[in-house]
Protein backbone atom coordinates (compact mmCIF):
# COMPACT_ATOMS: atom_id res chain seq x y z
CA UNK A 1 0.00 0.00 0.00
CA UNK A 2 2.91 2.43 0.94
CA UNK A 3 4.43 2.00 -2.48
CA UNK A 4 1.64 2.36 -3.96
CA UNK A 5 0.56 5.92 -2.74
CA UNK A 6 3.92 6.54 -3.37
CA UNK A 7 3.58 6.23 -6.99
CA UNK A 8 0.67 8.22 -6.96
CA UNK A 9 1.78 11.13 -4.66
CA UNK A 10 2.98 13.39 -7.65
CA UNK A 11 -0.62 12.70 -9.30
CA UNK A 12 -2.08 13.92 -6.33
CA UNK A 13 -0.26 16.58 -6.14
CA UNK A 14 -0.24 17.74 -9.47
CA UNK A 15 -2.89 15.87 -11.17
CA UNK A 16 -6.04 18.50 -10.64
CA UNK A 17 -6.66 21.62 -12.79
CA UNK A 18 -7.58 24.62 -11.09
CA UNK A 19 -8.65 27.50 -13.33
CA UNK A 20 -9.33 31.01 -11.61
CA UNK A 21 -6.08 32.22 -11.90
CA UNK A 22 -7.05 35.59 -10.12
CA UNK A 23 -9.06 36.16 -7.32
CA UNK A 24 -10.12 38.48 -4.18
CA UNK A 25 -10.02 36.65 -0.87
CA UNK A 26 -10.18 36.60 2.53
CA UNK A 27 -8.96 33.94 4.74
CA UNK A 28 -8.65 33.55 8.73
CA UNK A 29 -5.23 31.65 10.54
CA UNK A 30 -4.67 30.09 13.91
CA UNK A 31 -1.38 29.65 15.28
CA UNK A 32 -1.39 25.86 16.37
CA UNK A 33 2.14 26.24 18.48
CA UNK A 34 0.54 29.32 20.86
CA UNK A 35 -3.01 27.26 21.09
CA UNK A 36 -1.97 23.93 21.90
CA UNK A 37 1.41 24.68 23.99
CA UNK A 38 2.35 27.65 24.78
CA UNK A 39 5.71 28.92 25.45
CA UNK A 40 7.55 30.44 28.20
CA UNK A 41 6.00 33.85 27.79
CA UNK A 42 2.57 32.67 27.90
CA UNK A 43 0.00 29.93 28.30
CA UNK A 44 -2.13 28.05 25.77
CA UNK A 45 -3.90 30.63 24.23
CA UNK A 46 -5.75 32.01 20.67
CA UNK A 47 -3.16 33.82 18.24
CA UNK A 48 -5.35 34.44 15.03
CA UNK A 49 -4.30 36.74 12.06
CA UNK A 50 -7.30 37.72 9.63
CA UNK A 51 -6.34 38.49 6.12
CA UNK A 52 -7.50 39.86 2.85
CA UNK A 53 -5.60 39.92 0.13
CA UNK A 54 -5.52 39.40 -4.22
CA UNK A 55 -4.01 36.42 -6.26
CA UNK A 56 -3.16 36.71 -9.95
CA UNK A 57 -1.07 33.42 -10.88
CA UNK A 58 2.12 33.57 -9.80
CA UNK A 59 1.73 36.55 -7.60
CA UNK A 60 0.02 37.21 -4.04
CA UNK A 61 -0.27 40.54 -2.09
CA UNK A 62 -2.56 40.42 1.19
CA UNK A 63 -3.01 42.97 4.22
CA UNK A 64 -3.18 41.05 7.11
CA UNK A 65 -4.33 41.96 11.06
CA UNK A 66 -3.24 39.90 14.02
CA UNK A 67 -4.45 39.61 17.57
CA UNK A 68 -2.97 37.91 20.35
CA UNK A 69 -4.89 39.49 24.00
CA UNK A 70 -2.98 37.22 26.03
CA UNK A 71 -0.01 39.47 25.66
CA UNK A 72 -1.83 42.49 24.82
CA UNK A 73 -0.33 42.07 20.99
CA UNK A 74 -1.63 42.99 17.77
CA UNK A 75 0.12 43.74 14.58
CA UNK A 76 -0.86 45.03 10.81
CA UNK A 77 1.27 44.87 7.57
CA UNK A 78 1.27 43.81 4.12
CA UNK A 79 2.85 41.04 2.59
CA UNK A 80 3.42 39.75 -1.13
CA UNK A 81 4.71 36.48 -2.64
CA UNK A 82 5.17 33.83 -5.22
CA UNK A 83 2.86 30.99 -6.13
CA UNK A 84 4.24 28.03 -7.81
CA UNK A 85 1.89 25.33 -9.57
CA UNK A 86 -1.00 28.25 -9.13
CA UNK A 87 -2.90 26.07 -12.22
CA UNK A 88 -3.05 23.35 -9.63
CA UNK A 89 -5.45 22.47 -6.97
CA UNK A 90 -2.56 22.43 -5.02
CA UNK A 91 -0.09 25.44 -4.47
CA UNK A 92 2.81 26.61 -2.80
CA UNK A 93 3.83 29.93 -1.88
CA UNK A 94 6.55 31.78 -0.63
CA UNK A 95 6.04 35.17 0.94
CA UNK A 96 7.56 37.70 2.66
CA UNK A 97 6.24 41.00 4.51
CA UNK A 98 6.75 43.86 6.64
CA UNK A 99 4.04 44.34 9.47
CA UNK A 100 4.07 47.28 13.16
CA UNK A 101 3.12 45.29 16.14
CA UNK A 102 1.46 47.43 18.76
CA UNK A 103 2.20 46.62 22.32
CA UNK A 104 -0.43 48.17 25.09
CA UNK A 105 1.83 49.17 28.20
CA UNK A 106 -0.68 50.78 29.99
CA UNK A 107 -4.44 51.96 29.43
CA UNK A 108 -2.39 55.45 28.61
CA UNK A 109 0.59 54.41 26.54
CA UNK A 110 1.14 52.20 23.34
CA UNK A 111 4.50 51.09 21.79
CA UNK A 112 4.70 50.50 18.23
CA UNK A 113 7.61 48.42 16.83
CA UNK A 114 9.15 46.84 13.31
CA UNK A 115 8.81 43.00 12.23
CA UNK A 116 9.58 41.29 9.36
CA UNK A 117 8.48 37.49 8.53
CA UNK A 118 9.45 35.31 5.79
CA UNK A 119 6.73 32.17 5.00
CA UNK A 120 6.06 29.20 3.21
CA UNK A 121 2.53 27.97 3.00
CA UNK A 122 0.95 24.91 0.86
CA UNK A 123 -2.81 25.21 0.14
CA UNK A 124 -5.14 22.93 -1.26
CA UNK A 125 -7.88 24.37 -2.96
CA UNK A 126 -11.09 23.46 -3.69
CA UNK A 127 -14.04 25.23 -5.90
CA UNK A 128 -13.85 28.71 -3.89
CA UNK A 129 -12.43 27.12 -0.36
CA UNK A 130 -8.78 26.56 0.09
CA UNK A 131 -7.32 25.04 3.49
CA UNK A 132 -3.63 26.46 3.86
CA UNK A 133 -0.49 25.53 6.60
CA UNK A 134 1.84 28.02 6.74
CA UNK A 135 5.13 27.81 8.07
CA UNK A 136 6.59 30.96 9.74
CA UNK A 137 9.84 33.06 10.63
CA UNK A 138 9.26 36.23 11.95
CA UNK A 139 11.42 38.71 13.46
CA UNK A 140 10.06 40.74 16.45
CA UNK A 141 11.13 44.09 17.08
CA UNK A 142 9.47 44.26 20.63
CA UNK A 143 11.79 41.07 22.16
CA UNK A 144 14.45 41.41 19.44
CA UNK A 145 14.37 38.18 18.75
CA UNK A 146 13.04 35.85 15.47
CA UNK A 147 9.87 33.71 16.40
CA UNK A 148 8.98 30.16 14.58
CA UNK A 149 5.47 29.37 14.33
CA UNK A 150 3.22 27.40 12.29
CA UNK A 151 -0.79 28.42 10.89
CA UNK A 152 -3.37 26.51 10.30
CA UNK A 153 -5.90 28.42 8.12
CA UNK A 154 -9.08 28.12 5.77
CA UNK A 155 -9.60 30.61 2.92
CA UNK A 156 -12.57 32.14 0.76
CA UNK A 157 -12.48 33.64 -2.56
CA UNK A 158 -14.70 36.61 -2.88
Amino acid sequence: MKILLFFLLPLILSGQDFKPYKYIYISTELDIRSALTGNDIHPPAYDGIYSLGLRNKWYTIQANFENFAVINFKSFGFSGGYVWNYERAFQYVLTGGLNVIHRKVNWLNKEMYPSAQISGQFEFHLDKFAGFMRGQSRYRGDLSKNIWSVFLGIKREI
